[in-house]
């Protein structure tokens, strides 16, 4: 080893593995702070690319599933306004099948008018009163999309309007006998539908005679029937996607996280390693520094 009095190579190794300690101590030391591998460009600049664009995936498979559980919500709705007016239906055809019987006088069809008259004005109230968000879903009016991924193109129509065509759409009125209502293939509206008595009171809205048959109320069934099916099918699609989502969601979370986040036990450890190997180094720099000083004990 050269002794000389103008410069210290050893010293300025020292000085530079110092430096490079330290340098490793900060990295860690942020990652531990902030739980996070990348705090700053020069961390990881490919990583920190991508893991941008993976995130801006999560952020929006985020909004995608809350589109889902609005849309979960619109078809629940819709299912259970459906079922509703099923119900009321199922009542009127028990009264209507009871007064096919002759057994009975005018007064008691008469109570019996009156009840179907009232299951009537009950399905015309669930039929303006089914609504999301100021939307109408019995009327027929329109059709309500959902988006379910991240794609124009991922998305699910809810066909609810009828358009006018035979078996399409969800309308609920007493008094239309149009494609895709409730009176589809009927003669008689629901809301002329009478059993037969002739002492029914004006205030009843019912017409004096019997109108409509058993069948007209069994098309009636039917037609709810398919759109009770159209509505569970739209959501099974939608469960589905929801699933989908929610796992397609969880890979893209956890491939930004082994990007982004940090090894808290690898960062500790990196830290006490670093630790000892700055003590060393600073021991190593101050007998460095003293070599130096040799020089002068060698002079004559």
């Amino acid at each position: 080893m050269t002794i000389s009095v103008n410069s210290n190579s050893i010293s300025s190794f020292a000085i530079r593995a110092f430096n490079q300690t330290s340098q490793g101590i900060d990295k860690a030391t942020r990652e531990v702070s902030t739980g996070l591998r990348i705090n700053k460009p020069g961390d990881d600049a490919a990583g920190l690319s991508i893991a941008a664009g993976i995130d801006t995936v999560v952020r929006s498979t985020d909004n995608s599933q809350r589109n889902i559980a609005q849309g979960i919500a619109v078809v629940d709705t819709v299912f259970s306004g459906l079922n509703a007016v099923k119900d009321e239906l199922d009542n009127i055809k028990e009264i209507a099948v009871r007064a096919r019987n002759s057994t009975y006088t005018e007064d008691e069809l008469a109570a019996m008018q009156r009840d179907v008259v009232r299951s009537v004005e009950v399905i015309n109230e669930i039929a303006q009163n089914t609504s999301f968000n100021d939307r109408d879903l019995l009327s027929g009016n329109e059709d309500i999309s959902i988006l379910f991924g991240v794609e124009d193109g991922d998305t699910l129509s809810l066909d609810l309007e009828t358009n006018g065509t035979v078996g399409r759409g969800v309308e609920i009125s007493i008094s239309s006998t149009a494609n895709g209502s409730l009176g589809e293939g009927v003669l008689t509206a629901l809301n002329a539908f009478n059993i037969g008595s002739n002492t029914v009171a004006a205030e009843d809205r019912a017409s004096f005679g019997q109108s409509g048959t058993l069948a007209d109320l069994d098309t009636m069934l039917n037609n709810v029937g398919r759109m009770l099916t159209e509505t569970s099918s739209d959501m099974n699609v939608l469960k589905t996607q929801e699933q989908f989502q929610s796992v397609f969601a969880e890979g893209a979370k956890t491939l930004r996280s082994s990007i982004y986040d940090s090894d808290v036990a690898s960062a500790t450890a990196t830290i006490a390693r670093e630790q000892i190997r700055q003590s060393a180094a600073g021991s190593m720099l101050t007998q460095a520094n003293s070599i130096n000083s040799v020089a002068l004990n060698i002079l004559p």
